[in-house]
């Protein structure tokens, strides 16, 4: 009976910590664990954005290589990178998103000094780039099961008008887009039970309306009846999500 109480007491002071761990969603416990195995990998693909960064500033380089020949480095950079992370996707699904992640960060990035910087690529173009990245972010979440990676990818569908207008496309233009995009994530969120995705995208959208009627101070406002329309359409959007989730 005596050497059988320091068990108990020892069992009992176990389960705190058992449900702190029990807390934390086991993918996140996996990526950060991913990320502390491999900070030299982690660090290489921060190291390699910041390369572009620099490419893409210097003047030097501007006697080397024309702004177009800078912009096509950075996308073939890219899209090796982002097939180097599909593949290492099948024998590590974690460490294939994040190579993927940084694949997409690389696109955004070449795509928007091309249009902004260099104005190599024109807006439409740079718009369209933007969303095909965020789209393919997506695609790949949802193949892999990915939840941040779908995070990442609405992240970049909702400022893609934003990085690619400049804020100048028209608030109607910008407001239907993120009605569009918003109709999407929250199909996601319903279909893969992703909670997360769905807040997200009431963040976002917020954001873009929030940005676009900021962008508008020198345009003459929408009609009241547009501006009623919009606002309608996307209250129904997030009610019919609240009551889908609910009943699911």
């Amino acid at each position: 009976r005596v050497a059988a109480t320091p068990t108990a007491v020892s069992t009992a002071s176990a389960r705190p910590a058992t449900a702190a761990t029990a807390a934390t969603p086991a993918w996140q416990v996996a990526f950060f664990d991913l990320l502390r195995k491999n900070l030299f990998a982690v660090a290489g693909i921060v190291l390699l954005l910041l390369g572009f960064v620099v490419l893409f500033r210097s003047i030097e380089w501007g006697h080397l290589l024309s702004p177009l020949a800078k912009v096509s480095l950075g996308w073939a950079a890219a899209m090796a990178l982002g097939f180097a992370g599909i593949r290492l996707s099948a024998r590590n699904g974690l460490w294939g998103q994040v190579v993927q992640g940084g694949a997409a960060a690389i696109g955004f990035l070449a795509t928007y000094v091309g249009a902004s910087g260099y104005e190599v690529v024109s807006p439409a173009v740079a718009l369209v780039l933007f969303a095909a990245i965020a789209g393919a972010l997506v695609y790949r979440a949802l193949k892999e099961d990915a939840k941040v990676l779908a995070g990442v990818g609405f992240l970049g569908a909702y400022a893609a008008p934003l990085l690619a207008m400049y804020g100048h496309a028209g608030l109607l233009f910008n407001l239907a887009y993120g009605l569009i995009v918003t109709a999407f994530a929250l199909w996601v969120s319903l279909s893969r039970r992703w909670q997360e995705i769905g807040i997200h995208a009431h963040v976002c959208a917020t954001g873009l309306a929030a940005l676009a009627y900021a962008g508008t101070t020198h345009e003459p406002a929408l009609p009241a009846w547009q501006q009623q329309a919009l606002l309608l359409a996307d209250v129904a959007q997030f009610a019919g999500w609240a009551l889908a989730w609910a009943r699911r």
